[in-house]
């Protein structure tokens, strides 16, 4: 349905008025529900408020995640079972037992008109575990994403059409927005703060529209379009498939641009694909991101068969999704699917793009006992200790289907390689310590420190790089995190954030040496 919205005391500010009062209505009861999607499914289910906290019946996320329900005692227990997991409650107890280990609710576990209701932090601190499936639980929005979680990357559209101008805000999946005037500008408001915007703020030569800029608000993003001299009023649009917004800026009557600009979608520019040959021209920032092995050749494996390659372009693509919401920047994945590609051509890609910086992604695994953790690398001829000496000698190899082993005049170049990166040695260090850092703090493991070691991949690196391993996918506990898609995203992340707190560092040391 159509919503206009305009200047002066008429009609329409009673229809404002109706649609506030509908809207609140409308959040009202979005707040007294818990939403699922799974796939192409959303389903709601209400929550009952006791005590002013919102619960979930049991019995409704029987369906959805195929849970066996039970009364045990008379009605005081209750057991949910799913495979091989089973839960114990208490009515009146906020203590939960999960396969005989407590877990503590934020409240008790109630009992109303012989149904049983659980707090919703039950979702992620039960139900995730128990399902088997993979789901993102966004806690402000009370919404639960079942299935491989991509992030829901928000994207703009701009269209001139003569009489108004058209912004369509396009999403992966459903934001919800409200949308308000007031002194020149209409703001947008997602409901969610499950969206990563991928856009930037823009100025406009309409006459009816003037600037579009974003701003933080708590976890989620606030758009404010700042409107010109031949605004007139606007009318909002929510469509589905795929989730849209579509905003439509009215002119005033009798007034006409000279020229009609293009229509674009915001940024306008459009990637071109990697180039291993050299670029005449470097516009802006680029970061090449290589996700580990692929092709025939898998990477470790897991207890359960899952394969390093598989782990770690899933992260790659997650990262990258995140660093090109800064739109300063121009990612490149060294493989962007199951390929085949020799360590020195990985290196050649990133350097032929001159490359700001080469972040190189793995999983590891050990010989004997289990690891935990994360650890990163930067280049030296000479490894740290010798568990460095064998994780490098291992992803040396690794690729040694297509590629000539090393010979005995190759330590001279890895010399020679090694005095080259001493030029990024410092910010390579930076970048490694602050990664190591961030997966430490995101991630809750064990700090394994950063380290060096003679990785062929960082070789030939003419710009800071380092080699992360994310963690030990030869260890059942590490390699079942690895396959969840969530975790995928802490660990993306934390790359993110310490990227950009790099940034941020040699920003400031231009700045002094200025």
């Amino acid at each position: 349905m159509w919503k206009a919205f305009g200047r002066g005391f008429d009609s329409r500010r009673l229809h404002l008025f109706l649609a506030l009062i509908l809207l609140c209505g409308s959040l009202s009861a979005q707040q007294d529900q818990l939403l699922i999607f799974d796939g192409p499914r959303k389903l709601s289910f209400p929550l009952l408020a006791l005590d002013g906290i919102p619960y979930i019946r049991l019995s409704d996320l029987h369906d959805v995640f195929g849970l066996s329900l039970n009364s045990v005692a008379g009605n005081q227990n209750f057991s949910v079972t799913s495979g091989d997991h089973n839960v114990i409650l208490s009515s009146n107890r906020s203590l939960v037992s999960l396969d005989e280990r407590l877990v503590p609710l934020s409240k008790p576990v109630r009992v109303v008109q012989g149904a049983w209701y659980v707090p919703l932090d039950f979702v992620p601190k039960v139900l995730k575990i128990i399902s088997g499936k993979q789901f993102l639980w966004l806690e402000n929005s009370r919404s639960l994403i079942l299935g491989e979680v991509q992030p829901n990357q928000l994207t703009l559209n701009y269209s001139p059409e003569g009489d108004h101008s058209r912004l369509v805000f396009q999403s992966v999946r459903p934001v919800g927005f409200t949308v308000s005037y007031e002194r020149n500008v209409i703001t947008v408001t997602p409901q969610s703060e499950d969206i990563l915007p991928g856009f930037q703020d823009t100025d406009f030569s309409d006459g009816i529209i003037r600037k579009l800029t974003t701003e933080a608000a708590g976890k989620r993003r606030i758009f404010r379009i700042e409107t010109d001299k031949d605004y007139a009023s606007y009318k909002v649009l929510d469509l589905n498939n795929p989730p849209r917004l579509v905003l439509e800026v009215y002119r005033k009557t009798g007034t006409a641009p000279a020229i009609v600009p293009p229509a674009v979608e915001i940024p306008a520019e459009k990637q071109a694909p990697p180039s291993m040959l050299p670029s005449a021209v470097k516009e802006r920032k680029v970061i090449v991101l290589d996700p580990g092995h692929g092709g025939l050749e898998t990477g470790a494996a897991g207890p359960e068969g899952t394969f390093e390659k598989d782990v770690v372009l899933s992260i790659a693509r997650k990262l990258k999704m995140l660093l090109e919401s800064d739109t300063g920047l121009r990612v490149i994945l060294t493989r962007d699917g199951d390929q085949q590609v020799t360590l020195d051509d990985r290196t050649a890609l990133a350097n032929n793009n001159k490359a700001d910086l080469f972040v190189s992604i793995h999983a590891n695994a050990t010989l004997r006992g289990v690891g935990k953790g994360a650890e990163t690398y930067f280049l030296s001829a000479q490894a740290t200790d010798d568990d460095s000496r064998n994780i490098a000698a291992v992803e040396n190899n690794a690729i040694g289907i297509n590629q000539e082993l090393p010979e005995a005049g190759d330590d001279l170049k890895l010399i020679l390689w090694d005095m080259a990166q001493t030029e990024y040695l410092s910010e390579s260090s930076r970048l490694a310590e602050m990664i190591q850092q961030e997966m430490n703090s995101v991630l809750r493991i064990p700090n394994r420190g950063i380290k060096q070691a003679p990785f062929r991949v960082l070789m030939g690196a003419t710009m800071p790089a380092v080699l992360i391993e994310v963690g030990f996918i030869n260890n059942p506990a590490e390699e079942k995190l690895m396959k969840d898609s969530e975790y995928q995203m802490k660990i993306a992340t934390a790359i993110y954030r310490s990227i950009h707190q790099f940034q941020i560092s040699l920003t400031g040391q231009a700045q002094m040496k200025n």
